[in-house]
């Protein structure tokens, strides 16, 4: 995820991807303002960073390892950086097209990333107490509940994957 390793990545039907790299977490610091660039993968890509978290937390329940928590740690703080004021946080958008924010939901995968963080983010508080992974998952229910429902003003749609009901229950 951090683009260190020597790996060949598997595109569409076998192929070779079109960049050896990952790319999430560099996707991560350029939303943050940290890195400049453009976005690299799929639109879901923060997916990859957000489910490996997920793992840490769980490797973490059954034994405490310092060296791991730092690197969750660090993470949690790019996520944090990342994360725009509102709560919203889906790289792909933020980078290449945040006029499109929540406007094409049967494709853009945004709940299915929210929910993947915030599943995340309840596990690895749940296990290590870290309040700050804890805040980002409120801070993207609060932008969900602000910008979905049935009241005027608000978009009366879902994406159609259901993670972020999962996810939402959990929190």
């Amino acid at each position: 995820m951090n683009d260190e390793a020597d790996v060949k990545l598997a595109g569409a039907m076998g192929t070779l991807a079109h960049s050896k790299n990952s790319h999430v977490i560099e996707n991560l610091k350029i939303a943050a303002g940290l890195s400049e660039g453009n976005f690299s993968g799929y639109p879901f890509q923060d997916t990859d960073a957000y489910k490996w978290l997920e793992a840490a937390a769980y490797t973490l329940n059954y034994q405490d390892n310092d060296e791991l928590r730092l690197i969750t740690d660090e993470l949690i703080n790019l996520i944090s950086e990342a994360q725009e004021d509102d709560g919203y946080l889906v790289s792909y958008f933020q980078i290449e097209a945040p006029e499109r924010r929540f406007m094409r939901l049967q494709q853009s995968h945004e709940h299915y990333t929210m929910g993947h963080y915030i599943e995340a983010g309840v596990a690895y508080y749940q296990v290590t107490g870290n309040q700050k992974a804890l805040d980002i998952a409120i801070r993207m229910a609060d932008c969900i509940a602000n910008n979905f429902g049935e009241a005027e003003g608000k978009i009366d749609g879902y994406d159609g994957n259901p993670e972020i009901e999962i996810a939402l229950a959990r929190l």
